[in-house]
């Protein structure tokens, strides 16, 4: 009787973990793709606020470093972009879904 009730604890906790990983995956895909397929807009802009901030580093923990960048395009309009939401390519500004 507690073999069994053993194998079903196993098999529930398995698939819970399974479903969060697939449900992970399927996530990172759909970002992918939706990145993908967005329009690309160039437009001339200028920088106007760059800020980055620290997490963690103390003792023997690693330290992870965010950074923000605030853009502001030529009719006034401002934007920003950070965190884990952009990335820097070949000297241009990719921003990514989600951010």
């Amino acid at each position: 009787m507690e073999f069994q009730s053993f194998n079903m604890i196993f098999f529930i906790v398995f698939g819970l973990i399974a479903f969060v990983m697939i449900m992970g995956i399927v996530k990172t895909i759909g970002a992918g793709l939706s990145n993908q397929a967005a329009e690309r807009v160039q437009r001339s802009c200028k920088v106007v606020d760059k800020r980055t901030r620290v997490r963690g580093g103390s003792g023997d923990f690693s330290a992870s470093t965010y950074y923000y960048i605030t853009f502001e395009f030529d009719g006034g309009e401002a934007y920003g972009a950070g965190g884990e939401g952009y990335c820097k390519s070949n000297g241009s500004i990719k921003v990514l879904a989600g951010s």
